[in-house]
């Protein structure tokens, strides 16, 4: 059945920031070797993706019993 609702927003979001996060990482790793500056200014935002991803798993954790 396919699942409606804040918690399937919820899942469908945490599944998204997965591939934000490599989006984000793959420069990193890319740069790192021809500017290593532009590397060290994706690591602030590759963690507030990662705190944002902590934060929408505690979220759909706490709904999971309204499910």
């Amino acid at each position: 059945a396919l699942a409606v609702g804040p918690l399937a927003l919820g899942t469908w979001a945490l599944a998204e920031v997965v591939f934000l996060w490599l989006s984000i990482l793959l420069p990193i790793i890319v740069f790192w070797r021809f500017a290593r500056t532009a590397s060290l200014y994706l690591l602030p935002y590759l963690l507030w993706v990662s705190f944002a991803a902590f934060l929408n798993l505690t979220i759909v954790r706490l709904n999971a019993p309204f499910s």
